[in-house]
């Protein structure tokens, strides 16, 4: 891991190309062999996550032209495929017994959750952090008892109160803390006090209350046996059975599914006017917001499907509709 991190520090140097300043100093602590902490770790396997994608690209394999690529330098900065295992190994250990996974996320609409303050100022409101029933953007439903295990677990000290963060950034200071949780007929009931004092809390609170907060979003994990794919007349939904592990509750400014959804319409909706896999690659630069290295990978990947696709002058193939949206999720809340 330390000389794939310094691999990418010379390639860099020598290219002039790949990375960013985080990735660079990443590299730095990496092939200098220093302690990373647990925020550090998890940062990153999200970034080994969002940028798997970029090995699809042309450079990114010895003998490809083009090689080392911008996105082949980055993942070596990150520690390249040694530190991707190391990561996720840690991780595992970092997030206990049976969490070797990545956080997953999903999000209810402000209009939707129910918010309500507790009389005074000392910040205190409740609210669904979840609902059940309903099939989202991603084709998937959480049952009602999904909640069940977690919470039992929680009230028997098994496990802790998710953390109250602001848009999933763990590596920051908690704006307030979640006091209890309930599974009704509807969802996950929380009630929450924002800390006392402090300042982004009394910001998080005005925007909340003047509604300019999209709502709320759960950081959480499963296992393979708590889901379930079943085939319904407008697709495949997965559905949600059990939340194994409830690591956080985010207040979110920017909801992901509803990022992907709108984006991928707006995707849609220029289609006719792309009219090369360069013109596409632009257009997920600029209106999409992707890094250069992820919007030519997924070019090339929408050029292998182009190619597959009977339709391919009339309609987007659906992978590469999951793949964007899944693009957008990661590179908007991660």
């Amino acid at each position: 891991m330390a000389e794939e991190a310094q691999r990418g520090l010379d390639w860099r140097a020598e290219y002039g190309r790949g990375g960013t300043d985080v990735g660079v100093a990443r590299a730095r602590d990496i092939s200098n062999r220093k302690d990373l902490s647990d925020d550090t770790i998890g940062r990153m396997v999200s970034y080994f996550a969002r940028h798997e994608v970029d090995k699809d690209a042309q450079g990114f394999r010895p003998g490809e032209e083009g090689y080392p690529s911008a996105g082949r330098i980055a993942w070596a900065l990150w520690g390249g495929d040694p530190g991707k295992v190391w990561a996720e190994k840690e991780w595992s250990k970092i997030q206990g017994e049976g969490a070797g996974k990545m956080m997953l996320k999903k999000n209810i609409l402000l209009d939707d959750v129910g918010l309500k303050f507790a009389k005074g100022e000392a910040g205190g409101f409740s609210g669904y952090a979840s609902v059940f029933g309903g099939v989202d953007s991603y084709h998937d439903t959480i049952m009602p008892g999904a909640y069940e295990g977690v919470i039992d677990r929680i009230k028997t000290g098994a496990a802790r109160m998710p953390k109250m963060f602001v848009n999933h950034k763990s590596w920051e200071l908690p704006v307030g803390k979640w006091l209890s949780m309930d599974e009704d007929e509807t969802g996950l009931f929380m009630f929450g006090e924002l800390t006392p004092g402090m300042d982004e809390s009394k910001a998080v609170r005005a925007a909340m209350q003047h509604g300019t907060i999209d709502g709320l979003s759960i950081g959480y994990g499963l296992n393979r046996d708590d889901v379930e794919m079943v085939e319904k007349e407008n697709g495949t939904v997965r559905v949600i059975k059990n939340i194994s592990e409830l690591y956080e509750i985010s207040i979110v400014t920017y909801p992901a599914d509803d990022a992907a959804r709108v984006d991928l319409s707006s995707v849609k909706n220029v289609l006719d006017q792309v009219e090369s896999i360069k013109d596409f690659e632009d257009f997920l630069r600029e209106a999409a917001g992707f890094s250069k290295s992820l919007a030519t990978a997924t070019a090339s990947r929408a050029k292998r499907l182009f190619s597959q696709s009977e339709s391919e002058k009339s309609k987007l193939p659906d992978e590469l509709q999951r793949l964007i949206a899944a693009n957008l999720q990661n590179a908007r809340t991660l």
